[in-house]
């Protein structure tokens, strides 16, 4: 009787433990649903959400920086620009048409023309030049700056032509940065796994 009583319970615990375990496991799938649904809207909604902004000759490249938001694209247009950037949030900022018809020049020589303290920021198709004193940049990504790109400039007639500090996972790309004071591409003090792809320097 013991043991009728026992296997009793036992094939009642299990088929209601069956039913418990369905529930619970349809439960679970429509969470991960529900997670997966919300992640795939986040994300839409991130990427229609970005908006860029045009900079044209005779407007700041800084006053554009400080309306954006992060995500956000900066397109600045045919021109020389003369003042120093600092780029404090995930952006892209590239010129319009490429480095030979967009040049930054800094207007204190005593700061780097950009001048990077966020991660995920791209710095593309600009001349970057005149960040003349000791250990400065025409593009700078500062310390524990990471996975940022910077592609397609020319940095010339500046301390460092292009500086990394204390900065990871980044890519530099088709930079030309000749004709600085000290390194065209400087990379110092525990910067690493980054990647370097057809850039100029000497």
């Amino acid at each position: 009787m013991g043991m009728g009583m026992s296997a009793g319970n036992w094939v009642k615990s299990g088929i209601n433990g069956s039913a418990k375990e369905c529930k619970v496991s349809s439960l679970k799938k429509s969470f991960v649903t529900a997670i997966l649904v919300v992640s795939v809207l986040a994300m839409f909604t991130a990427v229609a959400g970005a908006t860029t902004h045009y900079v044209n000759p005779g407007d700041s490249i800084q006053s554009a920086v400080n309306a954006a938001n992060p995500g956000d694209i900066i397109i600045v247009r045919d021109g020389t620009y003369t003042e120093n950037v600092d780029v404090n949030k995930r952006l892209t900022v590239r010129s319009e048409n490429g480095s030979a018809l967009t040049t930054v020049r800094a207007a204190s020589t005593d700061e780097h023309v950009f001048h990077v303290t966020a991660d995920y920021v791209n710095i593309t198709g600009f001349t970057v030049e005149n960040a003349t004193k000791l250990y400065k940049a025409g593009i700078n990504l500062d310390s524990n700056v990471d996975h940022c790109n910077v592609s397609d400039n020319k940095a010339s007639g500046n301390y460092f032509g292009i500086y990394l500090y204390q900065s990871s996972h980044n890519t530099l790309s088709n930079n030309t940065a000749n004709l600085n004071t000290y390194y065209g591409i400087t990379i110092r003090l525990s910067s690493n796994y980054n990647t370097l792809t057809n850039n100029t320097a000497n």
